[in-house]
């Protein structure tokens, strides 16, 4: 431990006490360590500086880092090539992906490598590790990654490090590997720090107990042990973001049920106002259809985010609102419409041959889950306005924030098949992330 730390120093990073706790565990002998932080804790860059020390300090090292996605991945494996080059080791060679340790370095053989992989399980299976790394486990989807980082561990005293804020859901991957190290015997919460040690699993984490409010400074600071996570910064994402991700990403609290407000109390009526949409106006168009047992809502916003709202019941909604579309386009400018395309393709054809900008908006994950953010920190932030229509508020009020593996999204309190509707929610959340996401206009800069 005391030549990692010395090895961090020239690395140019001066470990904290919670990094030194941390980095204990790191270099312990047990195979399995899970490190569990808030955002913004340098949970990444730690890890980073331990694996480029076990490169450099075990014979025939072969570290390989995964992620959800090779991007993710390659954000540690950055940091250790920055630490490389602070060393001026002539022996560590970098490539794009790789970072090679040659022993003669006018040599091109090397006899110890650290490598980035994809995060698909497939491209992870005969790997044979010394140090499995995997970044950020909240983000898998299934546990065939983690199974197959596992199964690289065939040389005597190989380790798999895992680092990571919150899990989704106690059903995700992450969420049965921290169940799993919380039964160990033993396991115990002392103020923030979770702990929970086997032969060959550790679990170290930094979280807000439960029942921990967002105004309790002490405790979310605790749970933030790093020194440059300051009450100003925390507070600062507090009003940036929705209570489920600042909870899960900044608190490190684990979602349950996976559902939660998605609007701190008072928020949406802070943002009612009197105004009026001048003909003529530049507008961006939301519509999300429903059938018999949903509503159909049509939401337009301006480009300074005014909302206005049209909603219809039952089956013949559909005709009503491509009706409503039209006259929409003979007062004003509809720069384009997002619709969600499983039932409104026909009249959207229709509609786009009249000229009508036409976007189609699948209601998947990777699509509302940024949607909503953006929604909620525009109603956060205090840039949208609304009317105060009672349909529209009453979709607002039965909404909630429901965890998903790529992050929060706007969803239906109970699942689908509750009576109460949020599909005005949906249509705006369509239309704000539209309006907010349009790409730049290309300028002529001149001739060659």
């Amino acid at each position: 431990m005391s030549d990692f730390t010395s090895f961090a120093a020239k690395c140019g990073l001066e470990l904290e006490p919670f990094q030194r706790r941390i980095a204990r565990a790191l270099c312990s002998d047990v195979e399995e360590v899970v490190v569990l932080l808030p955002r913004g804790n340098g949970k990444t860059t730690l890890l980073a500086a331990y694996a480029l020390w076990h490169l450099l300090e075990t014979e025939d090292a072969r570290v390989n880092f995964t992620a959800a996605t090779r991007e993710q991945a390659a954000i540690a494996f950055e940091h250790a090539v920055r630490f490389a080059h602070r060393l001026g080791d002539e022996r560590l060679h970098a490539t794009r992906r790789e970072l090679h340790f040659r022993p003669d370095p006018s040599s091109r053989r090397f006899t110890r490598f650290m490598r980035v992989r994809p995060g698909e399980a497939a491209a992870l299976q005969g790997l044979d590790s010394t140090l499995a790394v995997i970044d950020e486990m909240h983000t898998a989807t299934d546990s065939d990654a983690y199974v197959a980082m596992v199964g690289s561990l065939k040389a005597k005293g190989a380790r798999l490090r895992i680092i990571s804020t919150a899990a989704p859901s106690a059903d995700s991957p992450l969420g049965h590997l921290r169940a799993r190290a919380l039964a160990l015997p033993g396991a115990k919460r002392k103020g923030a720090v979770v702990e929970a040690k086997g032969s060959d699993l550790h679990l170290l984490e930094w979280s807000c107990p439960e029942e921990t409010k967002l105004s309790d400074r002490r405790r979310i600071l605790a749970a933030n042990p790093a020194s440059w996570r300051t009450w100003e910064v925390l507070r600062k994402k507090r009003n940036a973001v929705p209570e489920s991700s600042f909870r899960r990403y900044f608190m490190d609290q684990h979602a349950t049920s996976g559902e939660s407000a998605w609007l701190p109390e008072g928020a949406w009526d802070r943002c009612r106002a009197e105004y009026e949409i001048e003909d003529g106006e530049r507008i961006v168009c939301g519509l999300d259809v429903g059938g018999s047992r949903a509503a159909t809502a049509l939401v337009y916003v301006t480009e300074d985010l005014r909302i206005g709202v049209q909603t219809w019941e039952g089956e013949e909604a559909v005709v009503y609102a491509e009706a409503a579309l039209r006259e929409l386009a003979g007062r004003y400018v509809v720069i384009e419409a997002a619709f969600d395309p499983w039932r409104f393709g026909a009249q959207a054809l229709h509609l786009s041959k009249t000229g009508m900008r036409m976007v189609e908006f699948p209601q998947h994950d990777s699509r509302l889950v940024p949607a909503s953010e953006r929604l909620s920190a525009a109603i956060l932030e205090r840039r949208l306005r609304h009317p105060g229509d009672p349909v529209l508020d009453a979709h607002v009020h039965a909404a909630v924030t429901k965890q998903t593996q790529r992050g929060g999204r706007i969803a239906h309190a109970g699942g689908r098949h509750t009576s109460k509707r949020i599909d005005a929610v949906i249509a705006m959340a369509m239309a704000v992330d539209r309006a907010e996401n349009r790409p730049e206009p290309v300028k002529l800069l001149g001739w060659l």
